[in-house]
């Protein structure tokens, strides 16, 4: 069972983020399953027939399309991906750190697969990422996510040499069709003890700014907010109609009874 919950969302939702909640929770119960014993065969038997009764739970505009997507999607990895799998040794799935970043804060993480590979030395940790296309390297070695993992892991006594993106791509092509592997890649990083360190230094930091924030009054910590206004930010920000309402100095009220609706706790994969 996989529960999890949002902040305030639109009254429907996108494809992109039910396909990751589902997503992920279907990986945390098929290596779960592995982790106890049983094989890719049964896990496939036992998953693939929840995709679109858990779907049809959430508000997509067309819950079978996105079953349908799913369920291809998972049908081609588990045909990739079964031997490679059945080989891993699983430590832990989905494992939850609170870590302390000061006197009365705290950074909460889940992460997502904590492993060993035969003939790789060390453990290794995997954060799954649903993509539309693969992310460019050059991006990815900047992301602060795997240095986070790394520093909170080794904190916590874990000798962790190697971390790296799972990476599994919704979309289809015409090469993916004929081979189904270029659906998928695992993309270790190269992490260097320096990165780990300045990345969780400039996390403190920014949790630093944000205790600071909220010691202000609401009015003083909106004066405070910077807006990130850009195209590629703006087009896919879920709260852009609450932002052009206060920048324009409306009243949002409207537009969240209307077109948003609170944080909730759901459960998928049940």
């Amino acid at each position: 069972m996989y529960s999890y919950g949002y902040h305030i969302m639109g009254n429907k939702e996108s494809d992109a983020l039910v396909r990751g909640i589902i997503g992920h929770a279907l990986l945390r119960d098929y290596f779960l399953g592995l982790k106890e014993g049983h094989t890719v065969a049964v896990m496939r038997e036992n998953l693939l027939h929840k995709i679109l009764p858990t779907v049809e739970t959430f508000g997509v505009y067309d819950p079978t399309e996105l079953a349908s997507q799913l369920i291809k999607l998972f049908l081609d990895y588990f045909k990739v991906n079964a031997e490679r799998d059945e080989s891993l040794e699983i430590l832990e799935v989905e494992k939850e750190y609170r870590i302390p970043l000061g006197n009365d804060y705290e950074a909460h993480m889940f992460i997502d697969l904590i492993l060993r590979r035969p003939g790789v030395p060390g453990i290794e940790v995997w954060d799954h990422k649903f993509v539309y296309d693969f992310s460019d390297d050059d991006v990815k070695d900047l992301l602060p996510q795997l240095p986070r993992y790394l520093g909170s892991l080794r904190a916590d006594g874990y000798n962790v040499t190697r971390a790296a993106y799972h990476e599994l791509r919704y979309r289809v092509t015409n090469d993916s069709k004929v081979d189904p592997s270029l659906r998928f890649r695992l993309s270790p990083l190269e992490i260097s003890q320096k990165r780990v360190e300045t990345t969780m230094l400039e996390w403190i930091d920014l949790a630093e700014e944000i205790r600071d924030h909220r010691s202000l009054s609401p009015e003083d910590w909106s004066q405070k907010a910077r807006r990130s206004a850009n195209q590629m930010n703006c087009r896919s920000c879920a709260f852009r109609m609450i932002c052009k309402e206060e920048l324009n100095d409306r009243d949002v009220n409207l537009t969240l009874q209307y077109s948003y609706r609170p944080k909730i706790q759901r459960e998928a994969n049940s």
